[in-house]
């Protein structure tokens, strides 16, 4: 007796085809590490370009704690009269800058290997900056004039401003530990820390005040 397959009734859809076989032009995209890479240059050159704005955050925090804690150093050696420099908040203030700015090197670190703990230690390095800057407006014998205030808020600008885009990349799939693979498996794909206009100012106003810095400390 001759078997026949029952027919598709009215309004039934049939079963989907198989795709055809050696047809995998799509799973190859998705597969490919150099595809991948290339669909996320911009937020590793943002990231990486990141790091680089914190390793100056590092250097910035750790001068300014040297040169607070040479006043400390040379007033308890009898060389200068500066006793402000031996108070609790002046103390304080520099153990702030000093955790501050090994915060500021362990993020600049996390950002060039692309890490997601960096964001963590982002939340902590702005809390650090925010208690530098009450103890250093609390570290005043005198109200600071307009100018003062002018160039510590340009200062903590220039320390914001390059977190603009952190908020877009925070769920990126760059810090995802399984990225890590992509990147191994194409090592031909080369990326540029790209410095956009939010990471060249801060560059440049920190440059800046770290010139005259220099220079005011000399004539002391």
């Amino acid at each position: 007796m001759t078997s026949t397959s029952m027919p598709h009734q009215f309004g039934e859809p049939a079963e989907p085809s198989a795709p055809p076989a050696g047809d995998h032009s799509s799973e190859s995209v998705l597969a490919d590490p150099v595809a991948i890479r290339q669909a996320h240059l911009r937020e590793e050159a943002y990231l990486k370009a990141l790091g680089k704005v914190h390793l100056l955050y590092a250097v910035l925090f750790g001068v300014l704690t040297w040169y607070l804690a040479r006043f400390t150093v040379l007033h308890l050696m009898g060389r200068i009269n500066a006793p402000w420099s031996v108070r609790p908040d002046w103390f304080g203030l520099q153990v702030t800058m000093t955790i501050t700015a090994l915060i500021a090197l362990a993020a600049a670190i996390g950002y060039l290997r692309l890490r997601r703990w960096a964001l963590r230690l982002e939340v902590v390095f702005l809390l650090g900056v925010a208690i530098y800057v009450a103890l250093s407006v609390m570290c005043q014998s005198r109200i600071p004039d307009l100018g003062e205030l002018a160039g510590m808020a340009l200062l903590h600008a220039a320390v914001l401003v390059p977190l603009i885009n952190l908020w877009d990349v925070r769920n990126s799939e760059v810090l995802d530990p399984s990225y890590r693979d992509v990147i191994r498996s194409s090592p031909g794909v080369r990326v540029r820390a790209r410095l956009t206009w939010e990471l060249k100012l801060p560059m440049l106003v920190l440059g800046v005040a770290g010139l005259l810095f220099a220079v005011y400390s000399v004539k002391l």
